[in-house]
């Protein structure tokens, strides 16, 4: 879920819904046209309480939405 609240004011712009069914929470980004990602920025929340959610946490890309292919995976 994307937050519209002002980035600044809060510790996160996006989460997944707080529901322990949930497997494996993503955040999908559409581009209208293929394009090369030189560069992504994850940042963590601040508070160290939810660092270890970071654990597993990885880049996923595709060109059609079927075929998916793992390109980056946290180390911790």
């Amino acid at each position: 879920m994307l937050s519209a609240a002002d980035p600044t004011t809060r510790e996160f712009a996006f989460h997944s819904p707080n529901s322990t069914d949930v497997q494996s929470p993503a955040v999908a980004v559409r581009l209208s046209t293929p394009a090369e990602i030189r560069h992504i920025q994850i940042q963590n929340r601040r508070n160290p309480t939810f660092h270890a959610r970071a654990k597993d946490l990885a880049v996923w890309v595709s060109d059609d939405g079927n075929e998916w292919r793992q390109v980056w995976k946290s180390d911790a």
